[in-house]
């Protein structure tokens, strides 16, 4: 008896395999034609210190914090093989806890601020794959739900979810698999992050060992400002926004390094799930800490 259920069970074990939707999706891929995917993405980043303009660090102690979560819904429908549409809708909830004086003396503050932070659509244009290499042409705009407050002095004012404004990208990915079926994916975008804010260059590299449901894979994020804030010879007098102990937010040309590793799994014949842990180890004009990615597609 034990032996049937035994066989039974590596038999469901094939199947499954065999049916199940994959555990990593490059870069640069496209859905099929009338092919939809719906992901949904919690993002969850803790800041550890901050780093300002001149790459001088102030680390928080032990009661100061910040930490900040991003949910992402997006579907995404292939109008081509080749061709696809992305809508975005983004949630962000922020809490912060720091001690600051306002006029009154040193006093402990906490803040938070939940909402609706952003919405957007994105296209992306892909090649065909030839000998293991595949390029994509991918864009995007997204439009803030909410108007920031200038902050001066006086009171803590509302807690900034974000820069309230909008964002545009477009760039190039590509990956290189192998018939061992590693990866090595990249992606590079020239984007503008927001109306006061310096445009950048985004890149990403990643190297993934993927099997039949499973994938592990390893990268590096990161951004590079093109130095054209109008701030950039003074940023002490750029007009702030309240964001607690955070320097995430209404940066001087912000840049940031990011290391992470990742792990995928293929569930069933529709599913795949995502978890990613990364490291904003330097950078400028922003918040270093951890950062934990959980995703559905």
């Amino acid at each position: 008896m034990k032996k049937i259920i035994v066989l039974i069970v590596v038999q469901l074990i094939r199947v499954n395999i065999s049916f199940a939707e994959t555990a990593y999706v490059p870069f640069a891929t496209t859905l099929a034609k009338s092919g939809t995917e719906f992901s949904l993405t919690a993002e969850y980043f803790n800041t550890t210190s901050v780093i300002d303009t001149n790459g001088d660090v102030s680390s928080f102690d032990s009661d100061t914090t910040f930490q900040k979560t991003d949910v992402d819904l997006n579907l995404k429908y292939g109008f081509t093989d080749r061709f696809e549409g992305q809508l975005m809708l983004k949630g962000r909830s922020i809490t912060s806890k720091f001690n600051a004086d306002f006029g009154d003396g040193l006093q402990d503050y906490t803040s938070s601020q939940t909402g609706a932070e952003s919405a957007g659509i994105g296209f992306k244009f892909s090649s065909k794959e030839m000998e293991g290499v595949k390029y994509a042409l991918e864009g995007w705009y997204k439009n803030a739900f909410y108007s920031v407050d200038r902050f001066e002095s006086g009171e803590p004012g509302k807690l900034s979810l974000g820069e309230g404004s909008r964002e545009y990208a477009i760039g190039g990915n590509i990956y290189f698999r192998t018939k061992s079926r590693t990866v090595l994916d990249a992606r590079v975008y020239y984007r503008s992050p927001g109306e006061t804010l310096s445009k950048e260059i985004f890149s990403q590299f990643q190297l993934a060992l993927v099997w039949d449901y499973v994938a592990l894979y390893l990268g590096v994020e990161s951004v590079n400002s093109l130095k054209d804030d109008a701030y950039s010879d003074d940023p002490e007098n750029k007009p702030g926004t309240f964001q607690a102990a955070s320097g995430q937010f209404n940066s001087v040309n912000r840049q940031w390094v990011a290391p992470y590793l990742g792990f995928g799994l293929g569930m069933g014949k529709n599913w795949r799930l995502k978890f990613q842990y990364a490291q904003v180890t330097q950078g400028e004009s922003t918040d270093l800490g951890q950062r934990f990615l959980l995703g559905l597609t």
